[in-house]
């Protein structure tokens, strides 16, 4: 049989928050959960003490001995013949059965690699509202544990979304569970989901640090159900119109609490508003005025300004701007109406255009306010709404429709054809144009004749324009009309109650036989011309010779005629008005755009944009040109140096920069007056390039280059004469070849000791020339060697030649005049070529 050989007593104490729990209950259970006592723990939290079994022993030959090893054990016959004899252990791993609970047996339990199985328990402990806490552990020893139960922390959610706005008063509501979130199938999975209740739900206001309470709104009588359960709805509200830092965004933190552990809380920022937006109206003026026949026609345009305290997250707050209109005779009638911001915009400055084509004449009342999120919406009953109320008279008469003729022009010659267009654009300002009546009196109304009319119908107006030509009912024919005839042409538009004012045209016909108006030929004309101009010119000609257009190569006559050539002023095109002042045309038809001659304004200003020309023959007749945009650009003088370095004669520097087309870029020595060693002329596109070599440089191994265009030199960036440093000669070089000059001045020294030395000179005023002559490969010493030296006596004394040039440059390289001593020095500073 199985016996118990040994036996551990066990007891527990419950704890939830390190405080004991009373009425907490406890099941210990064996290793595959079936219970063994289930215990209800005191006011101190402790379980009853009971005993649990810790070790096993076997007898299996019933000799009252346990634990004997290789006895012999009568098995019965599963097939009923005699009993089996085995030889086995008094120990549990060889019994055949489970004997600590983990239904594992004998080898199969890992207990046995130690020779016996060990018994192992768990323990649940629970208490609604508290916790739970369940672990398992193997008996080796009495038990005496403290079970802290863990509690499932509760949740809130707040409804009113981020920056909700509030006027005044701050009024939040949610939800609060403690345990698992709902939703919950019956009200017993509501119980055992939540295991516990939530005590209160608490918001900390802006700026406090006291947490208050929220009010339960669940009504469920502290009992849970699957549809309420304590502060499964709750309300708050906190009144903040003395909040001291005015309107703007405020932050409140809610959290929940179920007697153990407060909830994560849960941060909102909402937007507050103290007050109503104020609102300014610039226009109309109060008592004025309007009617149809205003610019505007039944327009009235409203604007104005309004503001509002509140900037926060979100911005600007003003959402809309009221208008409540009355009419003063019948103040039964009224109409209110709000405009609102179009997306990305706001009303801080407002306007709208209010037509009143369906209004009376009358004397009106209008109410304008602004509103924000909370104040003002749709009435003014807040204190702090400001209204604005204008008187206005209206006059609602027909307004007089419009028109505008775009062709033909004032005495112009029109040679005839199967449709000469008359065309124009029409308008009206309370209405629709309902059609254009066209008279045309042949030598004008006055002499008696009748108008032959044509009726453009509102059909054929599109947009408000109009054309003869568009429809074979209004055409003009011409071409069967006299000669050099002439023609009144009177045109006004209708509204269905009354004509515009007339325009008037006065035509010439010209039906010549043997006369064809002027001919384009567009072979060769450029779409665009680009003009450069220096910007850092005030000459006149810092845009060169600007842009040229021959139209004699262009414009033709048939009959082989002189052409008059003018700017043309397109109609369709605002911006070449003044086109006319800014184009010269020469007699030989050579028209010329030189902007510094005529213009003032700022350079980004002076290119012409659909610049046309128009050429007229001796009758008249006329022919345009196709449009050519003139570019004009920009451009600074601007010089760079390609690399760095030594240069030479195979490795000269190299300069390039950009300039005025056509302009000279001259490489000076030193300053602007210094001696010229280079030019080059700056191409088309504006840019140049220059090469400089060393032998360039003169007698000097470094020199300083400036470099100037049309007189201005090019300036560095503290704003004097860019200097660009050009050296021939690396430092060792020059420290050789000076001690070679100091050897040649010391030798010629003894020479001009032996004697003086007269010579006749030449002055060369051209530093380009005079470069040209020292460039000349000779022996500076030749013309002294081959020189007789007189012998003069000491009693005679010569008179001194005062010089205005302390230093002059002989024909003679080496060589320099020294005025106060009258005599010829060596010159420190020339080297040799074939030193």
């Amino acid at each position: 049989g199985n016996q118990v050989r040994e036996g551990e007593l066990v007891k527990f104490r419950v704890k939830a928050a390190n405080v004991d729990v009373e009425g907490a209950t406890v099941i210990i259970k064996d290793a595959v959960g079936t219970p063994l006592y289930t215990m209800t723990t005191d006011a101190q939290g402790y379980t009853d003490e009971v005993t649990l079994a810790s070790d096993f022993y076997l007898d299996r030959n019933n000799n009252h001995v346990v634990g004997e090893s290789n006895v012999q054990v009568q098995l019965a016959n599963a097939s009923g013949g005699p009993p089996i004899v085995r030889t086995l252990d008094e120990n549990t791993c060889s019994d055949g059965y489970d004997n600590d609970g983990d239904t594992l047996t004998d080898d199969d339990d890992t207990d046995c690699l130690n020779d016996r199985e060990i018994p192992q328990y768990k323990v649940e402990a629970y208490k609604f509202g508290k916790g739970v806490f369940e672990y398992d552990f193997v008996l080796t020893g009495p038990v005496d544990d403290i079970i802290s139960l863990v509690n499932v922390a509760p949740s809130v959610t707040v409804e009113q979304p981020e920056l909700t706005s509030f006027a005044r008063v701050v009024t939040l509501s949610g939800t609060a569970w403690d345990g698992e979130a709902p939703p919950y199938a019956s009200d017993i999975i509501a119980q055992q989901k939540q295991f516990g209740y939530v005590e209160d739900v608490q918001v900390q206001p802006p700026g406090s640090s006291v947490w208050i309470s929220a009010v339960d709104t669940s009504n469920s009588g502290g009992e849970i159900t699957q549809g309420s359960y304590p502060f499964s709805t709750w309300s708050f509200q906190y009144d903040m119109s003395d909040h001291a830092e005015g309107e703007g965004d405020v932050t409140f933190r809610i959290r929940s609490f179920d007697g153990l552990d407060y909830s994560p809380i849960t941060v909102k920022k909402y937007k507050l508003n103290l007050q109503a937006p104020s609102i300014v109206v610039n226009t109309p003026a109060q008592n004025s005025q309007h009617d149809t026949n205003s610019p505007k026609g039944s327009v009235i345009s409203f604007s104005g300004t309004a503001s509002d305290p509140y900037f926060g997250v979100n911005g600007n707050d003003i959402k809309e701007i009221w208008f409540e209109i009355f009419e003063n005779s019948n103040p039964q009638f009224a109409s209110k109406f709000a405009i609102t911001p179009a997306p990305g915009e706001t009303l801080s400055a407002w306007q709208y255009d209010w037509n009143y084509r369906t209004y009376a004449s009358g004397s009106y009342t209008f109410k304008i306010w602004a509103a924000d999120s909370d104040f003002c919406k749709d009435d003014t009953s807040d204190e702090t709404c400001v209204v604005v109320t204008l008187n206005l008279q209206i006059t609602n008469e027909n307004a007089q429709p419009n028109i505008a003729l775009d062709y033909p022009f004032n005495n112009e010659v029109i040679r005839g054809s199967e449709s000469t267009s008359i065309a124009g654009y029409v308008w009206d300002n309370d209405g629709i144009i309902t059609r254009v009546d066209i008279d045309i009196y042949k030598n004008g109304r006055d002499s008696g004749s009748a108008a032959n009319t044509i009726t453009v119908t509102q059909n054929l107006i599109q947009d408000g324009g109009f054309n003869t030509s568009w429809n074979q009912n209004t055409i003009w024919k011409t071409n069967n009309l006299p000669h050099n005839s002439m023609y009144e042409i009177v045109i006004r538009s209708f509204d269905g109650e009354t004509y515009s004012e007339e325009e008037i045209r006065f035509v010439t016909i010209d039906n010549s036989v043997d006369n064809s108006p002027p001919s384009f030929n567009p072979d060769g004309w450029a779409n665009t011309v680009v003009v450069y101009c220096d910007a850092n010119s005030k000459s006149l000609d810092s845009c060169g010779s600007g842009a040229t257009f021959d139209l004699t190569q262009y414009f033709t006559d048939p009959e082989g005629g002189l052409l008059r050539y003018d700017v043309y002023n397109d109609p369709s095109v605002p911006t070449d008005d003044l086109y006319y002042d800014y184009v010269s045309i020469s007699s030989e038809g050579i028209a010329t755009y030189n902007p510094p001659t005529i213009r003032s304004d700022d350079i980004s200003q002076w290119s012409l944009v659909q610049l046309k020309f128009i050429a007229t023959d001796n009758s008249d007749l006329w022919e345009v040109s196709r449009s050519v945009n003139v570019i004009v650009k920009s451009v600074s003088f601007e010089v760079i140096r390609e690399g760095t370095g030594i240069i030479s004669d195979s490795e000269p520097a190299i300069f390039s920069g950009q300039g005025l087309p056509d302009s000279l870029v001259k490489a000076r020595f030193d300053s602007k007056s210094g001696q010229m060693i280079n030019s080059t002329r700056v191409l088309a596109d504006g840019t140049w390039s220059m090469e400089i070599s060393a032998s360039q440089l003169g007698s000097k191994d470094t020199r300083e280059i400036v470099f100037e265009m049309d007189g201005q030199i090019f300036a560095g960036e503290q704003g004097g004469d860019a200097l660009f440093q050009l050296s021939s000669k690396s430092e060792s070089e020059s420290g050789n070849l000076l001690l070679y000059i100091i050897i040649a001045v010391v030798v010629i020294a003894a020479l001009i000791a032996i004697g003086a030395f007269f010579f006749t000179f030449e002055e060369y005023d051209d530093e380009e020339e005079l470069n040209e002559i020292n460039q000349v490969q000779e022996d500076p010493y030749a013309w002294a060697k081959a020189k007789q030296v007189p012998n003069i006596s000491q009693q005679v004394v010569q008179e001194p030649v005062q010089q205005q040039v302390v230093q002059q440059t002989s024909q003679h390289p080496g060589w320099l005049w020294d005025a106060q001593t009258n005599q010829w020095v060596p010159d420190p500073n020339y080297v040799h070529n074939k030193q």
